[in-house]
């Protein structure tokens, strides 16, 4: 059992345990910025198109534009996600 933990702690400590750690860090930033911003937004947006008349909310859904909101905001995320990892690691490399 301690030569696997020894092993295991080799790993990650290697280039490739940073790799893994990386991608989970990116990982969790995705999720967190998306549970964080994208849903109370969205849900922000939903709140303000309650009070619309029905056959505006027709239109908004025929056309797709529910959508293009959604992945406007997720692209949003991705792009916050992805810029915070990146420093990361350019401050872990820089150290």
């Amino acid at each position: 059992m301690p030569a696997i933990i020894a092993w295991l702690v080799g790993v990650l400590e290697s280039r490739i345990g940073s790799i893994v750690i990386s991608a989970l860090l990116s990982l969790g930033f995705s999720f967190t910025t998306y549970k964080f911003a994208v849903g109370p937004f969205r849900d922000l947006i939903r709140g303000i198109l309650g009070g619309a008349p029905s056959y505006y909310l027709g239109i908004i859904g025929f056309t797709g534009m529910d959508a293009c909101v959604t992945m406007v905001l997720s692209a949003i995320a991705a792009r916050y996600a992805v810029s915070s990892v990146s420093n990361l690691v350019r401050n872990k490399k820089a150290a």
